[in-house]
Protein backbone atom coordinates (compact mmCIF):
# COMPACT_ATOMS: atom_id res chain seq x y z
CA UNK A 1 0.00 0.00 0.00
CA UNK A 2 1.77 2.98 -1.11
CA UNK A 3 -0.53 5.46 0.84
CA UNK A 4 1.08 7.75 3.73
CA UNK A 5 -1.77 6.82 6.24
CA UNK A 6 -1.87 2.79 5.39
CA UNK A 7 -0.36 0.68 8.09
CA UNK A 8 0.37 -2.93 8.31
CA UNK A 9 -2.04 -5.11 6.81
CA UNK A 10 -2.70 -8.01 9.32
CA UNK A 11 -4.89 -10.51 6.80
CA UNK A 12 -6.67 -12.88 9.20
CA UNK A 13 -9.34 -15.45 7.18
CA UNK A 14 -12.37 -15.79 8.61
CA UNK A 15 -15.11 -18.39 7.70
CA UNK A 16 -17.84 -16.77 5.62
CA UNK A 17 -20.20 -19.21 9.04
CA UNK A 18 -18.05 -17.12 11.04
CA UNK A 19 -19.52 -13.70 9.36
CA UNK A 20 -23.19 -14.81 9.37
CA UNK A 21 -23.17 -16.07 13.07
CA UNK A 22 -21.94 -12.54 13.89
CA UNK A 23 -24.47 -10.66 11.84
CA UNK A 24 -26.94 -12.79 13.13
CA UNK A 25 -25.94 -12.53 16.46
CA UNK A 26 -25.60 -8.57 16.31
CA UNK A 27 -28.80 -8.63 14.26
CA UNK A 28 -31.23 -11.05 16.11
CA UNK A 29 -30.17 -9.14 19.28
CA UNK A 30 -31.48 -5.69 17.78
CA UNK A 31 -35.04 -7.15 16.41
CA UNK A 32 -35.40 -8.64 19.88
CA UNK A 33 -34.85 -5.41 21.56
CA UNK A 34 -36.24 -2.78 19.54
CA UNK A 35 -39.67 -3.86 19.67
CA UNK A 36 -39.80 -3.96 23.70
CA UNK A 37 -38.22 -0.27 23.81
CA UNK A 38 -41.58 1.21 23.05
CA UNK A 39 -44.70 -0.02 22.46
CA UNK A 40 -48.69 0.06 23.12
CA UNK A 41 -51.18 -1.71 25.16
CA UNK A 42 -54.87 -1.14 25.64
CA UNK A 43 -53.93 0.88 28.65
CA UNK A 44 -51.33 2.92 27.40
CA UNK A 45 -48.11 3.53 25.67
CA UNK A 46 -45.07 1.98 27.15
CA UNK A 47 -41.28 2.75 27.18
CA UNK A 48 -38.76 -0.17 28.18
CA UNK A 49 -35.82 1.82 29.28
CA UNK A 50 -35.47 4.84 31.15
CA UNK A 51 -33.74 6.80 28.29
CA UNK A 52 -36.70 6.26 25.94
CA UNK A 53 -39.25 7.20 28.69
CA UNK A 54 -36.88 10.81 28.57
CA UNK A 55 -36.45 11.26 25.33
CA UNK A 56 -39.07 9.56 23.08
CA UNK A 57 -41.64 12.39 24.00
CA UNK A 58 -39.61 14.98 22.73
CA UNK A 59 -39.02 13.51 19.52
CA UNK A 60 -42.72 12.34 19.71
CA UNK A 61 -43.58 15.94 19.42
CA UNK A 62 -41.11 16.71 16.30
CA UNK A 63 -42.58 13.42 14.35
CA UNK A 64 -46.31 14.64 15.19
CA UNK A 65 -45.11 18.21 13.46
CA UNK A 66 -44.92 16.09 10.29
CA UNK A 67 -47.74 13.54 10.47
CA UNK A 68 -50.49 16.34 11.67
CA UNK A 69 -49.67 19.82 10.80
CA UNK A 70 -50.41 21.55 6.90
CA UNK A 71 -46.89 21.22 4.87
CA UNK A 72 -46.97 25.29 5.11
CA UNK A 73 -46.74 25.12 8.94
CA UNK A 74 -43.70 22.23 9.30
CA UNK A 75 -41.15 24.73 10.18
CA UNK A 76 -42.90 28.12 10.96
CA UNK A 77 -42.74 26.81 15.06
CA UNK A 78 -40.41 24.76 17.35
CA UNK A 79 -43.08 21.71 18.37
CA UNK A 80 -42.00 22.50 21.94
CA UNK A 81 -41.79 26.57 21.92
CA UNK A 82 -43.77 28.80 20.35
CA UNK A 83 -42.37 31.47 17.81
CA UNK A 84 -39.28 29.75 17.58
CA UNK A 85 -38.50 28.63 13.68
CA UNK A 86 -37.91 24.53 14.21
CA UNK A 87 -34.32 24.29 14.00
CA UNK A 88 -33.66 21.01 15.57
CA UNK A 89 -32.46 18.14 13.04
CA UNK A 90 -35.74 17.13 12.22
CA UNK A 91 -34.99 14.37 8.90
CA UNK A 92 -35.26 11.41 11.57
CA UNK A 93 -38.83 13.51 13.09
CA UNK A 94 -39.77 13.81 9.28
CA UNK A 95 -39.52 10.04 8.29
CA UNK A 96 -41.45 8.83 11.22
CA UNK A 97 -44.17 11.95 10.67
CA UNK A 98 -44.55 11.03 6.98
CA UNK A 99 -44.96 7.39 8.17
CA UNK A 100 -47.96 8.05 10.27
CA UNK A 101 -49.30 10.85 7.38
CA UNK A 102 -49.45 7.24 5.12
CA UNK A 103 -51.78 5.38 7.98
CA UNK A 104 -48.48 3.95 9.99
CA UNK A 105 -49.54 3.57 13.71
CA UNK A 106 -47.40 5.70 16.42
CA UNK A 107 -45.49 2.79 17.60
CA UNK A 108 -44.51 1.59 14.62
CA UNK A 109 -43.62 4.52 12.82
CA UNK A 110 -40.79 5.08 15.45
CA UNK A 111 -39.71 1.83 15.29
CA UNK A 112 -39.69 0.48 12.21
CA UNK A 113 -37.63 3.17 11.01
CA UNK A 114 -34.80 2.98 13.96
CA UNK A 115 -34.85 -1.31 13.46
CA UNK A 116 -34.04 -0.58 9.82
CA UNK A 117 -31.17 2.17 10.47
CA UNK A 118 -29.90 0.12 13.52
CA UNK A 119 -29.05 -2.76 11.13
CA UNK A 120 -27.98 -0.43 8.24
CA UNK A 121 -25.22 1.02 10.96
CA UNK A 122 -24.18 -3.05 11.80
CA UNK A 123 -23.47 -3.49 8.38
CA UNK A 124 -21.69 0.19 7.67
CA UNK A 125 -19.56 -0.28 10.64
CA UNK A 126 -18.44 -3.43 9.85
CA UNK A 127 -17.32 -2.60 6.53
CA UNK A 128 -16.06 0.70 7.78
CA UNK A 129 -13.80 -1.31 10.30
CA UNK A 130 -12.99 -4.15 7.73
CA UNK A 131 -11.82 -1.19 4.97
CA UNK A 132 -9.34 -0.08 7.70
CA UNK A 133 -8.34 -3.06 9.44
CA UNK A 134 -8.17 -5.27 6.44
CA UNK A 135 -9.59 -8.40 8.07
CA UNK A 136 -13.17 -9.92 8.74
CA UNK A 137 -12.41 -11.34 12.13
CA UNK A 138 -10.75 -8.17 13.20
CA UNK A 139 -14.25 -5.88 12.20
CA UNK A 140 -16.27 -8.37 13.88
CA UNK A 141 -14.11 -7.87 17.06
CA UNK A 142 -14.37 -3.94 16.68
CA UNK A 143 -18.05 -4.10 16.03
CA UNK A 144 -19.08 -6.17 19.42
CA UNK A 145 -16.20 -3.65 21.35
CA UNK A 146 -18.08 -0.77 20.14
CA UNK A 147 -21.55 -1.76 20.58
CA UNK A 148 -20.09 -3.24 24.47
CA UNK A 149 -18.72 -0.02 25.50
CA UNK A 150 -18.00 0.35 28.96
CA UNK A 151 -15.65 1.21 31.66
CA UNK A 152 -14.61 -0.06 34.92
CA UNK A 153 -18.11 0.09 36.29
CA UNK A 154 -18.38 -3.41 36.53
CA UNK A 155 -16.49 -3.19 40.06
CA UNK A 156 -19.09 -1.72 41.75
CA UNK A 157 -21.23 -5.24 39.97
CA UNK A 158 -18.83 -7.30 42.19
CA UNK A 159 -19.19 -5.46 45.13
CA UNK A 160 -22.45 -5.19 44.96
CA UNK A 161 -23.04 -9.26 44.27
CA UNK A 162 -20.74 -9.69 47.47
CA UNK A 163 -22.86 -7.46 49.73
CA UNK A 164 -26.39 -9.16 48.62
CA UNK A 165 -25.11 -12.52 47.52
CA UNK A 166 -28.69 -12.39 45.58
CA UNK A 167 -29.48 -14.34 42.72
CA UNK A 168 -31.59 -12.08 40.90
CA UNK A 169 -29.02 -9.21 41.48
CA UNK A 170 -26.50 -12.01 39.48
CA UNK A 171 -28.86 -12.29 36.43
CA UNK A 172 -30.19 -8.61 36.00
CA UNK A 173 -27.60 -6.19 36.72
CA UNK A 174 -29.09 -4.13 40.03
CA UNK A 175 -27.95 -0.67 38.70
CA UNK A 176 -26.34 0.92 35.21
CA UNK A 177 -22.94 0.34 35.65
CA UNK A 178 -21.38 2.48 33.20
CA UNK A 179 -23.56 5.53 34.22
CA UNK A 180 -23.16 5.91 38.30
CA UNK A 181 -22.65 10.20 38.82
CA UNK A 182 -22.05 9.08 42.39
CA UNK A 183 -19.41 7.34 41.29
CA UNK A 184 -18.03 9.84 38.57
CA UNK A 185 -18.75 7.21 35.52
CA UNK A 186 -21.09 9.05 32.97
CA UNK A 187 -19.96 7.71 29.44
CA UNK A 188 -23.09 5.07 29.08
CA UNK A 189 -23.08 2.30 26.83
CA UNK A 190 -23.30 2.87 23.17
CA UNK A 191 -27.10 1.04 23.28
CA UNK A 192 -28.87 3.04 26.03
CA UNK A 193 -26.95 6.24 25.83
CA UNK A 194 -27.16 7.14 21.87
CA UNK A 195 -28.25 4.58 19.46
CA UNK A 196 -31.94 3.80 21.70
CA UNK A 197 -32.87 7.00 22.51
CA UNK A 198 -31.13 9.62 20.34
CA UNK A 199 -32.93 9.23 17.15
CA UNK A 200 -30.94 11.55 15.12
CA UNK A 201 -27.31 10.64 16.98
CA UNK A 202 -28.80 6.85 15.52
CA UNK A 203 -29.09 8.34 11.20
CA UNK A 204 -26.32 10.57 11.48
CA UNK A 205 -24.13 7.84 12.91
CA UNK A 206 -23.95 5.23 9.46
CA UNK A 207 -24.37 8.46 7.21
CA UNK A 208 -21.37 9.56 8.41
CA UNK A 209 -19.34 6.07 8.17
CA UNK A 210 -20.58 5.48 4.68
CA UNK A 211 -19.07 9.14 3.64
CA UNK A 212 -15.98 8.72 5.36
CA UNK A 213 -16.34 5.48 3.62
CA UNK A 214 -16.63 6.19 0.33
CA UNK A 215 -14.27 9.00 0.48
CA UNK A 216 -11.32 6.40 2.38
CA UNK A 217 -11.47 4.76 -0.28
CA UNK A 218 -11.35 6.68 -3.58
CA UNK A 219 -8.58 8.61 -1.78
CA UNK A 220 -7.03 5.39 -1.20
CA UNK A 221 -6.31 4.68 -4.85
CA UNK A 222 -9.72 3.28 -6.32
CA UNK A 223 -8.94 2.47 -9.75
CA UNK A 224 -12.14 3.99 -10.83
CA UNK A 225 -10.72 7.63 -10.21
CA UNK A 226 -14.05 9.28 -9.35
CA UNK A 227 -14.40 12.36 -11.10
CA UNK A 228 -14.75 16.09 -9.70
CA UNK A 229 -18.49 16.17 -10.23
CA UNK A 230 -18.57 13.11 -8.14
CA UNK A 231 -17.02 14.54 -5.16
CA UNK A 232 -19.30 17.50 -5.24
CA UNK A 233 -21.97 15.07 -5.29
CA UNK A 234 -20.79 13.36 -2.29
CA UNK A 235 -20.71 16.51 -0.35
CA UNK A 236 -24.63 17.41 -0.83
CA UNK A 237 -25.22 13.93 1.58
CA UNK A 238 -22.64 15.89 4.12
CA UNK A 239 -24.25 19.16 4.09
CA UNK A 240 -27.16 17.03 4.13
CA UNK A 241 -26.06 15.93 7.86
CA UNK A 242 -26.62 19.78 9.14
CA UNK A 243 -30.15 18.66 9.81
CA UNK A 244 -30.09 14.87 10.18
CA UNK A 245 -27.42 15.15 13.33
CA UNK A 246 -25.30 18.41 13.96
CA UNK A 247 -22.73 16.46 16.27
CA UNK A 248 -22.05 14.20 13.22
CA UNK A 249 -21.90 17.07 11.13
CA UNK A 250 -18.96 18.90 13.43
CA UNK A 251 -17.05 15.50 13.61
CA UNK A 252 -16.83 15.01 9.53
CA UNK A 253 -16.13 18.36 9.29
CA UNK A 254 -12.93 17.35 11.86
CA UNK A 255 -11.97 13.93 9.91
CA UNK A 256 -12.24 15.42 6.54
CA UNK A 257 -9.92 17.77 7.16
CA UNK A 258 -7.60 14.79 8.81
CA UNK A 259 -8.17 13.44 5.58
CA UNK A 260 -7.07 15.99 3.31
CA UNK A 261 -4.11 17.13 5.46
CA UNK A 262 -2.83 12.88 4.73
CA UNK A 263 -3.59 13.18 1.17
CA UNK A 264 -2.60 16.59 0.03
CA UNK A 265 -2.29 15.56 -3.58
CA UNK A 266 -5.90 15.32 -3.32
CA UNK A 267 -6.79 18.47 -1.91
CA UNK A 268 -8.58 19.80 -4.59
CA UNK A 269 -10.98 17.13 -4.57
CA UNK A 270 -11.27 17.17 -1.03
CA UNK A 271 -12.02 21.46 -1.46
CA UNK A 272 -14.79 20.69 -4.36
CA UNK A 273 -16.27 17.87 -1.74
CA UNK A 274 -16.11 20.51 1.12
CA UNK A 275 -18.06 23.08 -1.90
CA UNK A 276 -20.53 20.55 -2.31
CA UNK A 277 -21.11 20.25 1.72
CA UNK A 278 -21.04 23.58 2.25
CA UNK A 279 -23.44 25.35 0.08
CA UNK A 280 -26.13 23.02 1.14
CA UNK A 281 -25.61 23.13 5.03
CA UNK A 282 -24.94 27.12 4.64
CA UNK A 283 -28.26 27.45 2.93
CA UNK A 284 -29.72 25.37 6.28
CA UNK A 285 -28.22 26.69 8.67
CA UNK A 286 -28.64 30.39 7.49
CA UNK A 287 -32.82 29.17 7.23
CA UNK A 288 -33.36 27.79 10.03
CA UNK A 289 -31.06 28.85 12.49
CA UNK A 290 -31.43 32.71 11.37
CA UNK A 291 -26.86 33.50 10.60
CA UNK A 292 -26.69 33.30 14.51
CA UNK A 293 -25.88 30.36 16.82
CA UNK A 294 -27.03 30.94 20.28
CA UNK A 295 -24.08 32.08 22.73
CA UNK A 296 -24.01 29.48 25.55
CA UNK A 297 -23.68 26.64 22.79
CA UNK A 298 -19.82 26.55 22.75
CA UNK A 299 -17.51 27.48 25.52
CA UNK A 300 -14.23 26.51 27.70
CA UNK A 301 -14.73 23.63 29.95
CA UNK A 302 -11.61 21.26 30.92
CA UNK A 303 -12.46 17.36 31.22
CA UNK A 304 -15.48 17.10 30.11
CA UNK A 305 -17.78 15.63 33.06
CA UNK A 306 -14.29 14.94 35.20
CA UNK A 307 -14.89 18.38 36.05
CA UNK A 308 -18.01 17.59 38.60
CA UNK A 309 -15.84 15.85 40.34
CA UNK A 310 -12.07 16.31 41.13
CA UNK A 311 -9.56 18.99 39.67
CA UNK A 312 -6.00 17.82 38.36
CA UNK A 313 -4.35 15.49 36.91
CA UNK A 314 -4.47 12.12 38.50
CA UNK A 315 -8.07 12.78 39.01
CA UNK A 316 -8.36 13.50 35.40
CA UNK A 317 -6.73 10.01 34.83
CA UNK A 318 -8.77 8.17 36.90
CA UNK A 319 -12.07 9.27 35.24
CA UNK A 320 -11.56 7.99 32.12
CA UNK A 321 -9.72 4.85 33.18
CA UNK A 322 -12.90 4.55 34.77
CA UNK A 323 -15.00 5.44 32.18
CA UNK A 324 -13.68 4.14 29.36
CA UNK A 325 -11.74 1.30 31.17
CA UNK A 326 -8.49 0.48 28.99
CA UNK A 327 -9.58 2.13 26.15
CA UNK A 328 -6.85 4.95 26.08
CA UNK A 329 -4.44 3.02 26.95
CA UNK A 330 -4.77 0.12 24.93
CA UNK A 331 -5.12 3.15 21.83
CA UNK A 332 -1.87 4.97 23.25
CA UNK A 333 -0.05 1.69 22.76
CA UNK A 334 -1.16 0.82 19.40
CA UNK A 335 -1.49 3.85 17.99
CA UNK A 336 2.87 4.40 17.65
CA UNK A 337 3.08 0.38 18.19
CA UNK A 338 1.08 -0.51 15.12
CA UNK A 339 2.38 2.69 13.40
CA UNK A 340 -1.68 3.91 13.24
CA UNK A 341 -0.23 7.27 13.60
CA UNK A 342 0.00 7.33 10.10
CA UNK A 343 -4.09 6.66 9.82
CA UNK A 344 -6.38 9.80 9.70
CA UNK A 345 -9.01 8.06 11.15
CA UNK A 346 -7.41 7.22 14.40
CA UNK A 347 -5.38 10.61 14.74
CA UNK A 348 -8.55 12.31 13.89
CA UNK A 349 -10.40 10.12 17.23
CA UNK A 350 -7.67 11.15 19.01
CA UNK A 351 -8.48 15.26 18.22
CA UNK A 352 -11.69 14.28 19.26
CA UNK A 353 -11.37 13.37 22.32
CA UNK A 354 -8.95 16.18 23.01
CA UNK A 355 -11.89 19.24 22.03
CA UNK A 356 -14.58 17.15 23.65
CA UNK A 357 -11.68 17.09 27.34
CA UNK A 358 -11.41 21.33 26.18
CA UNK A 359 -14.59 22.60 24.35
CA UNK A 360 -18.13 22.60 25.67
CA UNK A 361 -20.01 22.08 21.85
CA UNK A 362 -23.71 22.53 23.95
CA UNK A 363 -24.68 24.07 26.68
CA UNK A 364 -24.80 20.94 28.41
CA UNK A 365 -21.65 19.56 29.10
CA UNK A 366 -22.55 15.86 28.97
CA UNK A 367 -23.89 16.14 25.01
CA UNK A 368 -20.12 16.02 24.26
CA UNK A 369 -20.68 12.39 24.55
CA UNK A 370 -21.81 12.33 21.25
CA UNK A 371 -18.78 13.35 19.81
CA UNK A 372 -16.94 11.40 22.03
CA UNK A 373 -18.49 8.12 21.31
CA UNK A 374 -17.23 8.80 17.54
CA UNK A 375 -13.53 9.52 19.26
CA UNK A 376 -14.61 5.63 21.43
CA UNK A 377 -15.48 3.98 17.76
CA UNK A 378 -12.07 5.67 16.13
CA UNK A 379 -9.66 4.58 18.74
CA UNK A 380 -11.00 1.26 18.75
CA UNK A 381 -9.13 0.55 15.30
CA UNK A 382 -5.67 0.20 17.38
CA UNK A 383 -7.21 -1.40 20.25
CA UNK A 384 -8.28 -3.92 18.08
CA UNK A 385 -4.17 -4.10 16.58
CA UNK A 386 -2.81 -4.72 19.86
CA UNK A 387 -5.59 -7.29 20.57
CA UNK A 388 -4.85 -9.08 17.36
CA UNK A 389 -1.10 -8.72 17.87
CA UNK A 390 -1.73 -10.15 21.19
CA UNK A 391 -3.60 -12.98 20.44
CA UNK A 392 -1.73 -14.09 16.99
CA UNK A 393 1.37 -14.80 19.05
CA UNK A 394 2.03 -18.33 19.81
CA UNK A 395 2.98 -17.57 23.23
CA UNK A 396 0.13 -18.88 25.56
CA UNK A 397 0.43 -15.92 28.30
CA UNK A 398 -0.34 -13.42 25.65
CA UNK A 399 -3.48 -15.19 24.08
CA UNK A 400 -4.37 -15.31 27.79
CA UNK A 401 -3.62 -12.03 28.12
CA UNK A 402 -5.60 -10.44 24.70
CA UNK A 403 -9.03 -12.86 26.26
CA UNK A 404 -8.53 -10.94 29.81
CA UNK A 405 -8.00 -7.40 28.15
CA UNK A 406 -11.55 -8.57 26.25
CA UNK A 407 -13.09 -9.19 28.97
CA UNK A 408 -12.14 -6.15 30.80
CA UNK A 409 -13.34 -4.33 27.63
CA UNK A 410 -16.67 -5.44 27.38
CA UNK A 411 -17.40 -6.23 30.81
CA UNK A 412 -19.51 -3.36 32.07
CA UNK A 413 -20.96 -2.80 28.45
CA UNK A 414 -22.48 -6.46 28.46
CA UNK A 415 -24.17 -5.88 31.71
CA UNK A 416 -25.91 -3.20 29.59
CA UNK A 417 -27.05 -5.69 27.30
CA UNK A 418 -28.17 -8.11 29.82
CA UNK A 419 -30.60 -5.06 31.60
CA UNK A 420 -32.08 -4.14 27.70
CA UNK A 421 -33.04 -8.25 26.95
CA UNK A 422 -34.80 -7.92 30.43
CA UNK A 423 -36.86 -4.43 29.92
CA UNK A 424 -39.77 -6.12 31.31
CA UNK A 425 -38.31 -5.11 34.05
CA UNK A 426 -37.52 -1.20 33.36
CA UNK A 427 -40.79 -0.71 31.75
CA UNK A 428 -41.88 2.74 32.39
CA UNK A 429 -45.92 4.18 31.09
CA UNK A 430 -45.39 7.23 29.66
CA UNK A 431 -49.21 7.53 28.95
CA UNK A 432 -52.42 6.12 29.79
CA UNK A 433 -55.28 5.26 27.76
CA UNK A 434 -56.95 8.28 29.09
CA UNK A 435 -54.40 10.57 27.72
CA UNK A 436 -54.26 8.78 24.58
CA UNK A 437 -57.93 9.17 23.99
CA UNK A 438 -58.09 12.92 25.01
CA UNK A 439 -54.95 13.78 22.32
CA UNK A 440 -57.19 11.91 19.30
CA UNK A 441 -60.00 14.03 20.72
CA UNK A 442 -58.22 17.11 20.98
CA UNK A 443 -57.06 16.27 17.14
CA UNK A 444 -60.46 16.67 15.80
CA UNK A 445 -61.48 20.23 17.46
CA UNK A 446 -57.63 21.96 16.91
CA UNK A 447 -57.30 24.25 14.01
CA UNK A 448 -53.62 24.58 12.78
CA UNK A 449 -53.43 28.32 13.79
CA UNK A 450 -54.13 27.78 17.10
CA UNK A 451 -52.25 26.76 20.28
CA UNK A 452 -52.40 24.90 23.51
CA UNK A 453 -51.54 26.29 27.12
CA UNK A 454 -49.70 23.65 28.60
CA UNK A 455 -47.32 22.55 31.74
CA UNK A 456 -43.59 22.12 30.72
CA UNK A 457 -43.98 18.94 31.86
CA UNK A 458 -41.84 16.31 28.91
CA UNK A 459 -44.18 13.78 28.87
CA UNK A 460 -46.89 16.42 27.55
CA UNK A 461 -49.52 14.46 25.21
CA UNK A 462 -50.59 18.13 23.75
CA UNK A 463 -47.56 18.04 21.82
CA UNK A 464 -45.85 14.73 21.72
CA UNK A 465 -49.65 12.52 20.76
CA UNK A 466 -51.59 15.22 19.57
CA UNK A 467 -49.59 17.04 17.63
CA UNK A 468 -51.23 20.39 19.20
CA UNK A 469 -48.73 23.66 19.16
CA UNK A 470 -47.69 24.67 22.68
CA UNK A 471 -46.10 27.70 24.14
CA UNK A 472 -43.32 26.45 25.98
CA UNK A 473 -42.05 22.00 26.67
CA UNK A 474 -39.75 20.56 28.83
CA UNK A 475 -37.38 23.47 30.57
CA UNK A 476 -34.11 20.82 30.31
CA UNK A 477 -34.87 20.15 26.50
CA UNK A 478 -35.25 24.36 26.02
CA UNK A 479 -32.06 25.26 27.64
CA UNK A 480 -29.66 22.26 25.89
CA UNK A 481 -31.03 23.78 22.51
CA UNK A 482 -30.05 27.31 23.48
CA UNK A 483 -33.31 28.59 23.93
CA UNK A 484 -34.47 31.35 26.28
CA UNK A 485 -37.71 30.91 27.93
CA UNK A 486 -37.93 32.69 31.16
CA UNK A 487 -39.74 35.05 29.46
CA UNK A 488 -42.38 32.86 28.74
CA UNK A 489 -42.48 30.57 31.75
CA UNK A 490 -43.37 34.16 33.53
CA UNK A 491 -46.06 34.74 30.79
CA UNK A 492 -47.13 31.01 31.11
CA UNK A 493 -47.64 31.64 34.82
CA UNK A 494 -49.66 34.54 34.44
CA UNK A 495 -52.14 32.97 31.81
CA UNK A 496 -52.41 29.73 34.44
CA UNK A 497 -53.62 32.42 37.25
CA UNK A 498 -55.89 34.54 35.10
CA UNK A 499 -55.10 37.80 36.56
CA UNK A 500 -55.36 40.65 34.76
CA UNK A 501 -53.02 40.46 31.48
CA UNK A 502 -54.00 36.88 31.03
CA UNK A 503 -56.57 37.57 28.19
CA UNK A 504 -54.47 39.31 26.30
CA UNK A 505 -51.66 36.59 26.34
CA UNK A 506 -54.09 34.28 24.80
CA UNK A 507 -54.66 36.64 22.59
CA UNK A 508 -51.28 37.49 21.36
CA UNK A 509 -50.23 33.66 21.17
CA UNK A 510 -53.37 32.33 19.52
CA UNK A 511 -54.04 30.39 22.34
CA UNK A 512 -57.67 28.61 21.80
CA UNK A 513 -57.05 25.72 24.91
CA UNK A 514 -55.85 25.61 28.18
CA UNK A 515 -54.74 22.35 29.80
CA UNK A 516 -55.34 22.04 33.69
CA UNK A 517 -52.95 19.25 35.03
CA UNK A 518 -51.72 18.35 38.29
CA UNK A 519 -48.04 19.59 37.15
CA UNK A 520 -49.91 23.15 35.97
CA UNK A 521 -51.40 23.21 39.42
CA UNK A 522 -48.48 22.46 41.43
CA UNK A 523 -45.70 24.35 39.02
CA UNK A 524 -47.37 27.07 37.58
CA UNK A 525 -50.48 28.35 40.81
CA UNK A 526 -52.94 27.27 38.14
CA UNK A 527 -56.39 29.30 39.44
CA UNK A 528 -58.91 26.69 38.04
CA UNK A 529 -61.51 27.64 40.31
CA UNK A 530 -61.54 30.55 37.82
CA UNK A 531 -61.27 28.96 34.37
CA UNK A 532 -64.25 26.54 35.73
CA UNK A 533 -66.24 28.96 36.49
CA UNK A 534 -65.32 31.51 33.12
CA UNK A 535 -64.65 29.24 30.50
CA UNK A 536 -66.29 25.73 28.95
CA UNK A 537 -64.73 22.37 30.08
CA UNK A 538 -64.38 20.63 26.79
CA UNK A 539 -63.06 17.41 27.88
CA UNK A 540 -61.74 15.79 30.93
CA UNK A 541 -60.20 12.53 32.83
CA UNK A 542 -59.40 11.34 36.25
CA UNK A 543 -56.88 13.87 36.39
CA UNK A 544 -56.89 16.84 34.00
CA UNK A 545 -59.55 19.08 32.24
CA UNK A 546 -59.53 21.22 28.55
CA UNK A 547 -61.36 24.63 29.01
CA UNK A 548 -61.85 26.37 25.44
CA UNK A 549 -60.34 30.11 27.20
CA UNK A 550 -62.41 31.15 23.17
CA UNK A 551 -65.53 30.14 24.46
CA UNK A 552 -67.21 31.69 27.95
CA UNK A 553 -69.32 29.64 30.30
CA UNK A 554 -71.72 32.49 30.30
CA UNK A 555 -72.32 32.77 26.23
CA UNK A 556 -72.48 29.18 26.16
CA UNK A 557 -75.05 28.48 29.05
CA UNK A 558 -76.80 31.81 27.30
CA UNK A 559 -77.58 29.46 24.45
Amino acid sequence: MDRIWAVKEMKIHLPARGSLLFFAAWGGFLLYVWPRMFFSTPDGIYAGERAIWGDWAGHLAGSAVFAFRPISLWFENHPLFYGQAFNYPFVSSMISGLLMRAGADRVSAMIVPSIVTSLFLLLILYAFYHFILKSERQACAAVTLFFMSGGFGFIYYIQDILQTLSLKALVFPMREYTFLENKGIFFRNVFPAELLPQRTFLLGLPIGLLLLLILMRWLNGDPERPSTVKYFAAGIPAGLLMIVHTHTYMVLVILCLCLTLFNMKSYKQMLVFALGAGLISLWFFITLHGQSVPSRWFGLEWGWMSNNQRHGIFPFIKFWLMNWGLVLPLALWGTFQMRYYRHPMVIGGWILFVLCNIIRFQPWNWDNSKLLTWSYLLLLIPVVGVLSYLWRNNRRTLKGIAIVLTGLLTFSGGLELARLLQSGQTTQRMWDASKVNMALNLQKILKPDETVLTDADHLNWVSSLAGGQILMGYRGWLWSYGIDYSEREKEIGLMYSGKPGAEALFSKYHVRYVVLSPSARSNFGANEFMYLLKYNMVMKDNDTRVYDVTSPRQAMESK
